[in-house]
């Protein structure tokens, strides 16, 4: 007969190993190395499935050198926006970006 205990813990071991590893987004690096602003939207976008309006020619050509490991994106776009001096507003998965 089979120690029910023991299957508990052995179930247990493997979620635990399951939940700590890191998802492919998880994973993930994402750098920038003095790319204008569109690139950077650009990628954001594939990465997060979200679609990008920048209101601004001038924003268009701002440059970005960053690197975000496993940051969601909205703390990705609260550090664009200190860093950049720009504003953001988002609708469902809409991003319009402005000063």
């Amino acid at each position: 007969m089979k120690n029910p205990s023991f299957q508990f813990m052995i179930i247990l071991m493997l979620l635990l190993i399951i939940s700590s590893e890191p998802s492919i987004a998880e994973k993930q690096e994402l750098i920038f190395r003095d790319q204008p602003l569109t690139d950077v939207c650009d990628e954001l976008s594939q990465h997060f499935s979200v679609v990008f309006t920048i209101k601004s020619k001038k924003l268009k050509s701002k440059r970005v050198t960053a690197r975000f490991s496993s940051q969601s994106l909205d703390v990705i776009l609260q550090d664009l926006s200190f860093v950049l001096n720009i504003r953001y507003e988002i609708k469902g998965n809409h991003i319009t970006i402005r000063e």
